[in-house]
């Protein structure tokens, strides 16, 4: 339903938007109407103003700013109300765009007050629509359906179509905001439907197609999704519409899959691949989610975890380019500011010069009053950078806080029936490694090792989490003695798409110390690994990932060990190293690196990592350092 009506949100903001496309030619438009401007003058140049200003809308927001406050100011000066009206709805738009609702709906209603004024009906149904959409996306559904619905009286009356279509489709949108009334929702968006087709108006009947489809689907009618959804394929393949194409294919992969027919789904979700190879990113996001859990259903456990390995890929680059984007407006804002703050500068050095020219005694006082003034920013500035210090050493002071809580948790080593040494490092703050072990009762031991994707705090709560689950033993019917049916039931609590994207590696074993004889079980873990009379042996297998696919079965394996033997646990932070001259360490000699500790006068554990970090050239390693050294004593079973 969220995806449903992110949508339908986004439908209706191209329409409040743009309210046209932008074509390329626009371009040559812009070049012209910028090298005419300057020679433009009177009701010409403020036309010129308003088209800059709204083609600047899909272009450049801050120009388009630029230029509509240049069009406010020269329209109130030039006394054309109906101009500034206009440019203040750019604003809104321009506002809007930058999720700045409160700002939007400022400028909409100055804009509705000046078309009232003007008994301008076609200006007040463009603002009813403005305000109404900026109230939905502010989760104010009353206010927006009450504008959206004066809005539609006022087009009805009006006999506009296009503005009695869009109102339809608005209310429709409204409605399964409100109370979730989807019978009246299509009602409003059929009625849509029929005005759009009436006027010839191709892509607001396909797009209104497509969610029509979509809320069958969301509301288990699939007939009629099937319907709809096919419908909005075939209109918008006719009219060369890549976006809807893209967006129904996914949705009809998507409601295929729902129904279990996994081979129509999966054609249907290769489709939506390949034709947003290059644009269209979220639908192609969206497809390899859902063709995992189309290969998971089906077993084909191989493909499902190639496939969600693309999402997670997919994911953080879209990530990713979203925080540059971030970031770049930061960057141009900070700029303008700086710009402006030059000009402010400038001009008080311009009155500086004059009140030297006027009056030495006037350049005294402001000398004085600039020193003053000075002299209390320098305070608030050293008060600012003093509260930030503060601020910086506490936020240092709890994450070492959590680092020390994330410490505290970790085992105590022991030196009894098996004696145990581990070491624990991690790459920043706070990591997503965490272990423990413990004796379940007198025989059996408990010894395992989490990692999750990532780092930071998001991490380390996630690992800590499933620690205190296991150290606890409060996983609901769960056996902790079977490593399987700990492993199968920590994936079904903890999906990953309820963990902001995260999963997490896992090897669980249980060593009975009577019979030698341990059974483990692992989720994309590197093996253990053990050291029996000078031969090396990996326990476990690299499984899928926990948090992946809810529905994926792990399972045991048992292996014999004999007294005397040593086991490392680890993760791949202490093999998955590269030094400066980008050399990587071959698990193989990383091996050799565990066989040859258990040899050394030094401790196993100083000696593994002390090889490790002279490999890195660094003590200093990408990824948290966490291993376990496992060592069963002679007679350490039944006398």
């Amino acid at each position: 339903m969220m995806y449903l009506k992110a949508v339908s949100y986004f439908i209706c903001a191209i329409i409040f938007l743009f309210h046209a496309e932008i074509h390329s030619q626009n371009y040559h438009e812009l070049d012209s109407l910028k090298k005419e401007f300057d020679e433009k003058s009177g009701e010409e140049k403020i036309s010129a103003l308003a088209e800059l200003s709204y083609l600047y809308l899909n272009i450049d927001i801050d120009s388009a700013v630029n230029f509509a406050n240049a069009g406010v100011a020269l329209a109130q000066e030039m006394n054309k109300p109906s101009y500034e009206a206009s440019f203040k709805k750019n604003l809104a738009r321009s506002s809007y765009f930058r999720s700045d609702l409160e700002t939007s709906l400022t400028y909409l209603f100055d804009a509705l007050k000046i078309y009232e004024n003007l008994k301008d009906t076609a200006g007040v149904i463009n603002c009813y629509y403005g305000i109404s959409i900026s109230y939905m996306s502010r989760s104010e559904f009353e206010l927006a359906r009450s504008y959206a619905e004066s809005g539609l009286n006022l087009a009805q009356a009006q006999n506009d179509l296009e503005r009695i279509a869009a109102f339809n489709d608005l209310i429709g949108d409204i409605l399964l905001d409100i109370d979730q009334d989807y019978e009246g929702a299509i009602a409003y968006k059929i009625k849509a439907i029929e005005y759009y087709e009436f006027i010839e108006y191709d892509f607001e009947v396909c797009v209104s197609y497509y969610n029509i489809g979509n809320v069958y689907k969301a509301y288990k009618n699939y007939d009629e999704a099937e319907y709809y959804l096919k419908k909005a394929l075939e209109l918008a393949n006719h009219i060369n519409n890549f976006e809807v194409i893209s967006a129904s294919l996914n949705s009809i992969g998507e409601f295929y899959f729902i129904q279990k027919e996994f081979s129509k789904a999966r054609e249907y979700l290769n489709q939506a691949i390949k034709n947003s190879q290059n644009s269209y990113q979220k639908f192609r996001l969206l497809s390899y989610k859902t063709l995992a859990q189309v290969d998971s259903a089906e077993g084909n456990f191989a493909d499902a975890y190639e496939n969600q390995i693309k999402y997670n890929a997919l994911f953080d680059s879209l990530s990713n380019i979203a925080n540059v984007e971030k970031i770049h407006e930061l960057e141009k804002k900070y700029q303008n500011e700086k710009k402006q703050a030059q000009i402010e500068v400038l001009a008080k050095e311009n009155e500086i010069q004059t009140l030297w020219r006027n009056s030495f005694i006037g350049a005294f006082v402001f000398a004085f009053i600039l020193a003053v003034g000075l002299y209390n920013r320098y305070r608030y500035k050293s008060k600012t950078g003093k509260e930030l210090e503060r601020l910086n050493n506490q936020l240092e002071d709890e994450l070492s806080q959590a680092a020390r809580y994330i410490q505290s948790l970790l085992p105590p080593k022991l030196n009894e029936k098996i004696s145990t040494d581990w070491k624990f490092i991690p790459s920043a703050h706070l990591g997503g490694d965490s272990f423990g072990y413990s004796f379940l009762d007198e025989d059996n031991f408990l010894f395992y090792l989490i990692d999750v994707s990532g780092h930071g705090v998001g991490a380390a709560l996630l690992s800590t989490t499933v620690h205190n689950i296991i150290k606890a033993k409060s996983l609901r019917n769960t056996d902790f003695y079977n490593p399987a049916e700990v492993l199968n039931n920590l994936n079904k609590n903890f999906d990953m798409e309820e963990h902001d994207n995260k999963y997490f590696a896992l090897w669980y074993g249980v060593l009975n110390l009577s019979s030698l004889e341990l059974t483990c079980a692992s989720a994309f873990h590197p093996p253990a690994i053990g050291i029996s009379n000078g031969d090396i042996i990996q326990f476990g297998n690299k499984e899928m990932m926990i948090g992946a696919f809810p529905d994926y079965e792990y399972y045991n394996l048992v292996y014999q060990l004999s007294e005397d033997d040593a086991i490392f646990l680890f993760s791949d932070g202490c093999f998955e190293i590269h030094n400066d001259l980008e050399s990587n360490l071959e698990f193989k000699d990383f091996l050799s690196i565990l066989k040859s500790s258990l040899n050394k006068k030094e401790e196993a554990l100083d000696y593994i990592h002390s090889q490790l970090a002279s490999l890195k050239n660094s003590d200093g390693f990408d990824d948290d350092f966490s291993i376990i050294k496992i060592e069963l004593k002679t007679n350490s079973g039944v006398q």
